[in-house]
């Protein structure tokens, strides 16, 4: 069947209108009045009804329609889900990232998969990471690096789990906090708390769970990386990653947050593309674990 005839039955069916529906597929009424009799005649039964008011739908043009939205919506992503494994027979497009640790574990394990698979692996620098998702989801990138909270990930995704991260908060060494084991979310009350503008979802996981527990803080978003002014006794920073992580900024210790809140790293990628990419992981996750015996 005429995929092109069904966007067009499904444009007339919404439209109401042949006119209106011709002008928005940029084909002649005529056109489209002929596409609409080769496709009932294929169907074998009367799908649209033209009146004074314009077009209605037959009952089996009702029956048609949900069909029709389906049928489109398998073909498109046939078609999206091939283009995804053409392109994976060769490259593999992965956002840059600037964390201090993940560098050394793409270049391990992007050296071993592409010994083991034939396929190279891309790195595209970009520093915005809250864009990573929304560039990943409009099929930018096969793979992202990625932080999730009890594994939550959107239907269709797959979050291959590398590791908790214990989410510290970074500060003066000199801020009253810094000398405590842990942070409790009542210790946050009415604190002024710089984010890195990059920290993306896991610092609104965050700020989402201090908000249900009645926490009041004010985050101030900055662009500096290394967050380097920070007011010893008022503010601090939050950053993802472990106290090894922390120790890497020079005049600031890290206090783990003694939150509810599971944060999960990994790396994200479709689930039909899982088969294709599970080397990937299965090697990620053997470089990770290295990398955190070494503490590299």
């Amino acid at each position: 069947m005429n995929n092109k005839w069904l966007q067009s039955f499904i444009t007339v069916a919404q439209a109401g209108s042949v006119t209106a529906a011709a002008a928005e597929l940029f084909i002649s009424p005529q056109a489209l009045l002929q596409q609409m009799n080769l496709l009932e005649e294929e169907v074998g039964s009367k799908l649209l009804l033209r009146d004074k008011k314009g077009i209605r739908l037959t009952v089996s043009g009702k029956e048609f329609l949900t069909g029709a939205k389906q049928m489109l919506e398998i073909y498109e992503h046939t078609l999206m889900r091939c283009g995804l494994a053409s392109r994976a027979e060769t490259t593999v497009r992965i956002p840059a990232s600037n964390n201090v640790v993940v560098p050394k574990l793409m270049e391990r394990t992007s050296a071993e998969f592409t010994r083991q698979t034939g396929i190279t692996v891309e790195f595209v620098p970009d520093d915005h990471y809250e864009q990573w998702f929304e560039d990943f989801m409009n099929l930018r990138y096969d793979i992202i690096e990625h932080h999730t909270v009890d594994g939550l990930c959107p239907k269709g995704i797959h979050f291959e789990h590398l590791s908790d991260v214990q989410t510290c908060y970074i500060m003066s060494e000199y801020h009253p906090l810094a000398r405590r084991k842990s942070i409790l979310p009542e210790d946050l009350e009415g604190c002024r708390i710089m984010v890195q503008k990059n920290a993306g979802n896991l610092t609104a996981y965050i700020k989402l769970y201090l908000d249900s527990v009645g926490i009041n803080i004010q985050l101030d978003y900055v662009e500096n990386d290394r967050f380097a002014v920070i007011d010893g006794m008022n503010n601090f920073a939050i950053y993802s990653g472990t106290e090894e992580i922390a120790q890497g900024f020079p005049g600031y210790v890290g206090v783990p947050l003694d939150f509810d809140t599971h944060v999960q790293h990994g790396f994200v990628c479709r689930e039909e593309m899982y088969e294709t990419y599970k080397p990937f992981f299965q090697i990620a996750r053997s470089v990770n674990e290295e990398l955190k015996t070494k503490k590299i």
